[in-house]
């Protein structure tokens, strides 16, 4: 890059990643070039985290440092990054992720040839010592778009639902019309808002097959594991969408698309909010109220008739305590059943015994025939008309366990039936070894 501008900047904002932070900054040693720039920002890090930095100043190119004695959060570390930043393209890395060789090549090489605002690629997401390749949610690849045309259906996954800045690079001209900087004050779904006014302003766009970024889950403080006030800015207004759509042409269009992202962000939070204390939990549901009340009422209607039961009941309900803990909420339209996940009442159902609160009697003596399943059974789960006995036992009820249905379960009972074999293997070998020793 002698005597010119890099061909790529590459943002990287760091906080206390000292753990890790060698790692991803030898992933960049392996993907260096004299014309790439790496913007390092060290968010105010109380640990190792400048030292690790400073270390790696003669092995990269042109590494910038830039450091905060406040912290300001993640979404302006990125814009501190980005106004550092003097590449042609730009690209984000987090502190605690890592690169494949050559994929910064790759990447760059993959935007020139298609000449577009920007460029979306797969990654690998990495949690413990697991693997998985995750895919941008669009099959037209290595060819041109128009971001807005990727939006919709609003029904199913989408581009503009892989919300992750670090899976593309960009051009420099989206970052001079103030499509590339982040609101501040975003601690978590910093990404959401960004891809969608993204998506509703460039004017091109590609998907490749490209998968060289392997993206960190599960570690201890990081954003996605969080539980103090940080994780209430997410149900905050500026984490919609709906703020990007007012007066654009094509809003009344992507509307229901918006909601349903939001409302999908309501119904994680909320199941998620044990993690809070009870202060913050208010908090949260009351600008989750304050949110849905400034929504208009028609497109949230149509869009909850669309959404599952329990995306629905969240967003219906999001004040209310037996949604945490696990119960039915009156909706209009009917009973909502939103209960958490239980795995001993699945394990009950599962092996045909209802519960009272699936309408049958939750003594061990009197169980409604009719209601055991199918799989159970062998017999329809339809009930019978009043007075009518069934074929499963004296009528409809029994006192006790059904005939049929404890038949059916030995069935089921592989182990038993592997013991049977060998007690039978067992005598005939004792028959066999008696009758040999008497015909000698």
């Amino acid at each position: 890059m002698p005597g010119g501008s890099p061909t790529l900047s590459v943002v990287l904002p760091v906080r206390d990643v000292e753990a890790f932070l060698t790692t991803t900054l030898e992933s960049l040693c392996r993907n260096d070039r004299e014309d790439f720039q790496v913007v390092a920002v060290d968010d105010a890090s109380v640990d190792g985290t400048p030292e690790v930095l400073d270390a790696y100043r003669d092995r990269l190119h042109d590494l910038r440092v830039v450091r905060h004695e406040v912290a300001v959060g993640l979404a302006q570390a990125r814009n501190v990054g980005l106004e550092a930043s003097t590449g042609r393209y730009v690209t984000y890395l987090d502190g605690d992720d890592w690169l494949a060789p050559g994929y910064l090549p790759r990447l760059v090489a993959a935007i020139e040839h298609h000449g577009t605002d920007f460029v979306k690629v797969d990654h690998v997401r990495s949690e413990g010592t697991k693997r998985a390749l995750v895919r941008v949610p669009e099959g037209r690849r290595d060819t041109v778009l128009r971001p807005i045309d990727t939006v919709l259906p609003a029904g199913r996954a989408t581009l503009v639902d892989y919300c992750t800045a670090w899976s593309g690079i960009y051009d420099r001209r989206l970052a001079d019309r103030g499509l590339l900087h982040f609101r501040a004050g975003l601690h978590t779904a910093e990404d959401r808002p960004w891809t969608w006014r993204l998506h509703l302003h460039a004017e091109s766009v590609a998907v490749v097959p490209l998968a060289g970024y392997f993206y960190r889950r599960g570690l201890a403080g990081t954003l996605t594991e969080i539980g103090d006030e940080r994780r209430c800015t997410t149900s905050t207004p500026s984490t919609s969408c709906s703020p990007s759509l007012a007066g654009h042409p094509e809003g009344e269009r992507l509307l229901p698309k918006a909601l349903r992202t939001y409302f999908a962000i309501v119904l994680h939070h909320v199941r998620e909010e044990a993690r809070l204390t009870p202060a913050l939990r208010r908090r949260q549901r009351q600008d989750v109220r304050e949110r849905l009340l400034a929504l208009p009422g028609p497109a949230v209607a149509q869009v909850l008739a669309q959404v599952t039961p329990e995306r629905a009941a969240a967003v219906r309900e999001p004040g209310r305590p037996d949604l945490a803990e696990g119960g039915v909420t009156q909706a209009a339209g009917g009973v909502v059943a939103a209960r958490r996940h239980d795995p001993g009442r699945r394990r009950e159902e599962r092996a045909g015994w209802a519960t009272g609160s699936d309408g049958c009697s939750s003594s061990a003596t009197t169980r409604p025939c009719q209601r055991w399943p199918r799989r159970s059974t062998g017999l329809r789960r339809s009930p019978p008309s009043p007075g009518a006995s069934t074929r499963s036992c004296r009528g409809t009820t029994c006192s006790g366990r059904c005939t049929l249905r404890l038949a059916a379960a030995r069935r089921r009972r592989p182990r038993h039936r592997a013991a049977a074999a060998r007690r039978v293997g067992a005598r005939r070998a004792t028959r066999r070894a008696w009758c040999s020793s008497r015909s000698r």
